[in-house]
């Protein structure tokens, strides 16, 4: 366990992958705990864990396998799923899962670690994004773009004529 930012995997994208990746732990805690009651020689089947639980744990330098690791982490998520910071971008169709990996990478490598992104459908944009933040509504579309120049747009078009 290191003492840096708690950081998240670009498997782990929104709010709803951060739940699945923290229940999986809290299901993995409480039947490695189990187990610990049970009679030695007693058949048990292990659950499957998935990579991006396993990549969380590891770049956080966790051990799924150690209770005192399994308790920070899940601690870790819990916090995470109630206080990180969300960022809402809205595109005019749904854009391919590798696109949005490269966005939530470059905006944690550049604004914050534990970053959670959501991401929405507006056809209203036509072309470009809106991104929100808490506080901040960013029109990156092109009709706002049109919007702010209409004026620029009129003039170009009256004289043409």
């Amino acid at each position: 366990m290191s003492d840096k930012q708690f950081e998240l995997t670009p498997d782990v994208v929104t709010n709803l992958d951060l739940g699945r990746i923290l229940r999986e732990a809290e299901n993995l805690d409480d039947f490695l705990y189990q187990t610990r009651l049970r009679t030695p020689g007693s058949n048990i089947r292990m659950p499957k864990t998935t990579h991006a639980l396993e990549d969380v744990a590891k770049t956080n330098g966790f051990s799924l396998m150690d209770a005192a690791h399994r308790k920070h982490l899940i601690g870790h998520l819990r916090n995470l799923k109630t206080n990180a910071p969300k960022i809402h971008i809205s595109f005019a169709v749904e854009p391919p899962p590798a696109i949005v990996q490269k966005i939530v990478i470059w905006m944690r490598r550049n604004i914050q670690k534990d970053l959670v992104v959501e991401v929405g459908v507006q056809p209203t944009i036509s072309v470009g994004c809106v991104v929100r933040t808490t506080n901040k509504v960013f029109d990156m579309s092109l009709r706002h773009r049109f919007f702010d120049s209409k004026r620029e747009l009129s003039k170009l078009l009256e004289n043409t004529k």
